[in-house]
Parts: C-alpha cells; structure tokens; sequence
C-alpha cells in the first residue's frame, strides 16, 4: 500500500514537474516571440531608412554636408555639376549588389554624359577580412591609372576572391587581366603603403555620419544602403540637375 502511494505521489510529482515546465516554456516562448517582433519591426523601420524612398531621402536631404572627395580615383567630369562620393568596400554584398543593379546605368545616363562627378571612398568594414586588402588591391592599380578597372574586377569577382584566406593570387590575376605591371602591382601591394590612405577614408566616412556600406552622398545629402532601385536614385540626382 505505501508503495502504492509513493508510486502516486511520484506520479504527481512528475506531471507536476512537467505542466510547471509548460508553463514556463509558453512563457519564455511567448517572450521571444515578442522579442523578435519587436526587432523585426525595429529592422523593417532600418530597411525602409536605408532603402532610398521618397519620403526618407526628404528627411536624410534636410541636412547637406561638405563632403571632401579627396584625393581619390573618380569617374566624370572633374567640374560637373553633380558630386556623388560614395563610401564602400569591395567584400561587402550590398556593394556588390549596388555595383551590379544600379552602377551601369548611373555610369550611362550621368557618369559618362559629363553630369556626375563620381568618387568611389574606402570604408573597410572589420568583420570583413579581406576588404582592406581588396582596397589596397585597388589603389596600386591606380598607380597605373587603372582603378576603377581593378573596381571592376573586384566586384565581379567578389564571390571568388572573399573566401580565401589569402586573395593575392586573385588580385594578380586581375592585374594580369586589366594589363598592369605585375612586378611594380606586388610591389605596392606588398608594401601596404595606401593602408594610411584606406583607414583615412574611413575615419573622414564616420565624421560624416557614415554606419554602413554603401552610403552615397549626392551633393552633399545623405543616401543610405542601395536605392530601392535606379529610378529612385535617378530621380534625385534629376531633382539636383532641375
């Protein structure tokens, strides 16, 4: 008989246990449920301040900056008449989704046509590890007035190049394939001698407000992330020409 009853209490015990233990879990589920609704919502307002809409980009153009394009490789005409410098680096995804479905057709309808003065700035981000490298990459290819060549190559090839513990055998490939002097590109490379220049890009992005990569500056004004699409970004640049 007092088997019995232990048995029970044992059994009561158990369910007991187990019915706390839903309890708590519904608890705790319905916490993190609440938790990651609220970041959704808190990345939902991000994606929209960083997407380039109308009603954004009026905010962001309240404030215009002097934005120094330095001394770095540009595309366009040195006096048109409009300026886009923009913050970026080459390991970054977004970069590379900016370069593939909006860069063509800015370089067509403005870069090329005399309208835009276009400025490509260093911002490497740290938790990409090759992203300085592909900067420095890019700069000794300048020495050899092919920069934005090696641009190019780089976002192009992104996929390839980002995952290697060591990118140089990459980056003399597309040193070959753009036309530089190998012996004097491995040299610069080597050197590191632009890692002053590349860092300085960045600390000058972050005095201006920069957080995140690409960040364009039209004019002055502020333009986070990729434009939603080229339309949107055409559309202001057409607002500074008018």
């Amino acid at each position: 008989m007092a088997d019995t009853q232990e048995s029970s209490q044992n059994i009561w015990k158990t369910a007991s246990f187990i019915l706390i233990g839903l309890i708590v879990g519904y608890i705790i589920g319905r916490f993190e449920l609440a938790t990651i609704e609220f970041h959704n919502d808190s990345n939902i307002k991000k994606t929209v301040v960083e997407s380039g809409n109308a009603q954004t980009t009026q905010t962001e153009q309240e404030n215009v900056l002097e934005i120094s394009a330095d001394d770095d490789d540009f595309l366009g005409s040195e006096d048109a008449p409009i300026l886009i410098v923009e913050f970026s680096e080459y390991q970054c995804p977004f970069c590379a989704k900016m370069y593939k479905e909006i860069y063509p057709n800015l370089k067509k309808d403005f870069i090329d046509t005399g309208k835009v003065k276009y400025v490509y700035r260093d911002f490497p981000l740290t938790i990409h590890t090759n992203a300085i490298n592909a900067a420095m990459a890019a700069e000794c290819a300048g020495d050899q007035g092919k920069y934005f060549a090696m641009h190019d190559m780089l976002f192009e090839n992104q996929t390839t190049w980002a995952k290697e513990e060591n990118p140089k055998t990459n980056f003399d490939e597309y040193a070959k394939n753009i036309g530089l002097n190998a012996a004097t590109f491995t040299e610069c490379y080597e050197s590191e001698k632009y890692t002053e220049e590349i860092l300085k890009d960045k600390a000058e992005g972050i005095s201006y407000g920069v957080q995140s990569t690409p960040t364009l500056f039209i004019n002055g004004k502020l333009i986070r992330g990729v434009p939603n699409s080229y339309a949107n970004l055409k559309s202001i640049i057409e607002g500074e020409l008018s």
